[in-house]
């Protein structure tokens, strides 16, 4: 494996540089030596994510210089993990043989000229001939003065260089030759970002549209208050009938928009996947269906139900962990019980596991993230395999559970109502004989 020897040691960049005091040792379990006298940079410990794969071994010999080797070792722990403080780093003997894992990636550049046509008048070039390297939970600071080139180095680095820019010279990466892909982890991110937001914008709209059936349900509210008056009809029986004629209307919608949007966000373009988006749509429009009809049997006013039903939704879209990983919600209400009764949160989670478990991301061209370590920062998701159903038997479970809660409603309040409406039209009757 080829080993890289950093010359940042013997050479100044006129773009970038870095120092820090002498007596300098990183805070974190690991540290880097160099031999004495060595022009230093600032090391220090930096996150990165849980990346499970190579490894840089680390070596310190007695009396060597500087050296980073590219091993392919077996998968060490995380880098969250080793630097928990579980693993606390032992005392170096003198003059002993030291091999340390560090978990993540080195980066290391040589003779890396980027020229810019029309960003400067007196040259293209950004950065000339610049070299340096980066270690693995440690923080390499690139100083300089305005202007210098440091943004554009760091963008090469990235791979996030405009069109206009042309970039000379060797990035390597765990040893490898290469270069990194666009944005590379934080790209892959932005990536899943914009796909989470996706889908939750459309079940969420999806949900908020549905409010346009308020005067509908309140017309068949009324219809079954007339055949209950006159006993013609039950409870029990609207609610069926309701219910088996809305499902053939319901299921054609969710086929139709999960089509059109489901090939448009570009999401995995496998059958079975397709199927469960539509069938987690469907029950989406069911518990919302019977949320509705909770409403609007409690208010049987148009204008309070449409008012009712829109700050209910914003108020579960608020909680549902989009604008705010459901771990950091505020416990009190909002994390319990608001959350836990909003229907955006088991949907869009079961659709991100659908979409997500099982899968994995390329970040450089030596490495890979899994679906869940890509996501686990911005909604959360379990790892489970059979989560996504879990979230499916929830959603109808929410279904039968607001279609129980409207029968009580329409048995107790519906028949309540009737009554005294009967009886104050009695005693009209009574007042005024013909």
């Amino acid at each position: 494996m080829e080993e890289i020897h950093s010359q940042s040691d013997h050479y100044r960049s006129s773009s970038s540089s870095a120092s820090s005091p002498a007596s300098r040792v990183p805070s974190s379990n690991f540290f880097y030596l160099r031999k004495p006298g060595a022009l230093r940079q600032p090391i220090s410990f930096e996150d990165s994510p849980d990346w499970d794969d190579t490894d840089i071994e680390v070596k310190v010999e007695e009396g060597g210089g500087d050296s980073i080797n590219a091993a392919t070792t077996p998968a060490s722990p995380s880098l969250s993990k080793i630097n928990s403080g579980s693993l606390p780093s032992p005392p170096l003997p003198e003059g002993a043989v030291v091999a340390r894992k560090i978990a993540g990636a080195s980066v290391a550049w040589k003779d890396l000229t980027i020229t810019i046509k029309g960003k400067r008048k007196y040259s293209d070039k950004v950065v000339k001939s610049s070299n340096g390297y980066a270690l693995p939970g440690t923080m390499t600071v690139i100083m300089g003065p305005a202007k210098s080139g440091k943004s554009t180095l760091l963008r090469a680095l990235a791979g996030r260089l405009p069109d206009s820019a042309r970039m000379y010279g060797e990035v390597h990466i765990n040893g490898v030759k290469s270069h990194m892909p666009y944005g590379s982890y934080y790209y892959v991110l932005d990536k899943l970002q914009t796909r989470v937001a996706a889908i939750f914008v459309f079940i969420s709209f999806s949900s908020i549209l549905s409010i346009a059936g308020v005067p509908a349900q309140l017309k068949e509210i009324k219809i079954y208050a007339c055949e209950q008056s006159n006993w013609h009809s039950g409870t029990l029986v609207f609610l069926l009938g309701q219910l088996l004629s809305s499902i053939p209307f319901v299921f054609l919608i969710s086929i139709s928009s999960s089509l059109v949007f489901y090939f448009l966000v570009g999401l995995r373009d496998h059958f079975s996947l397709l199927m469960y988006f539509v069938l987690n749509f469907f029950a989406c429009l069911l518990v919302n269906e019977g949320l509705v009809l909770v409403i609007a049997s409690i208010c049987q006013d148009i204008f309070w139900s449409i008012l009712i039903l829109l700050n209910v939704h914003v108020i579960m879209m608020l909680s549902a962990g989009y604008f705010r990983i459901r771990s950091a919600l505020p416990k009190p209400v909002w994390m319990y019980p608001v959350s836990y009764i909003a229907f955006h949160t088991y949907a869009v989670q079961g659709l991100l596991e659908n979409e997500y478990i099982g899968t994995s991301f390329a970040v450089g061209q030596v490495r890979t993230i899994s679906g869940y370590q890509a996501l686990r920062n911005v909604y959360d998701i379990s790892q489970d395999s059979n989560a996504r159903w879990e979230n499916l038997l929830v959603l109808f479970l929410m279904a039968v559970g607001y279609r129980i809660l409207v029968f009580v409603l329409l048995k107790f309040r519906v028949r309540n109502t009737i009554s005294v409406r009967g009886f104050l039209q009695c005693s009209k009757k009574t007042k005024n004989p013909r």
